[in-house]
């Protein structure tokens, strides 16, 4: 879809605003990749000064790079958002990164994620300046290894209070 940024833009905005429908402030919100990117920009520039969003924490979850992360500018304008890049596209890797509380890469060893981060010189730096750290994941993996990385997910999230 050409407008995959703008309907994940609205699912991401729709996500947030249902929080206040339920009543329910979590404590951490926990985005997939991509898909919920822009979650931690909207937290931070347009909800976090409202009394009901100022005290969550978003964490951002990175397993894939790929094209997908290349937003338009005008949907940023659209959500009344200042991406800190400036272009065409921008990359919601790199804003997400600026604006979660923690990002986590998730690096299978069948896909290499760390290494194709590298090769995206912006988007590394991004992430090593960050408050960040990487999960490796054998190619080989059973539910311990599953346990134990959501163990190292929680125990990270529990420190962001």
């Amino acid at each position: 879809f050409s407008d995959i940024d703008t309907r994940f833009s609205f699912f991401a905005l729709a996500a947030i605003d249902t929080l206040t429908v339920l009543f329910w402030v979590p404590d951490v919100i926990i985005c997939n990749d991509w898909q919920t990117s822009f979650i931690p920009v909207l937290l931070r520039q347009r909800f976090k000064q409202e009394e009901f969003f100022a005290n969550m924490k978003s964490v951002y979850l990175i397993h894939s790079v790929n094209n997908y992360r290349k937003y338009s500018k005008s949907t940023y304008e659209m959500l009344d958002l200042s991406p800190s890049e400036s272009g065409k596209t921008i990359d919601n890797h790199i804003q997400a990164i600026e604006n979660a509380d923690l990002t986590i890469a998730i690096n299978y060893e069948s896909s290499k994620l760390m290494e194709n981060m590298k090769k995206q010189k912006k988007l590394f730096e991004t992430f090593e300046s960050a408050n960040s750290m990487v999960i490796d994941i054998p190619k080989k993996t059973n539910r311990e290894v599953w346990i134990e990385t959501a163990n190292t997910i929680e125990s990270a999230c529990r420190k962001l209070k």
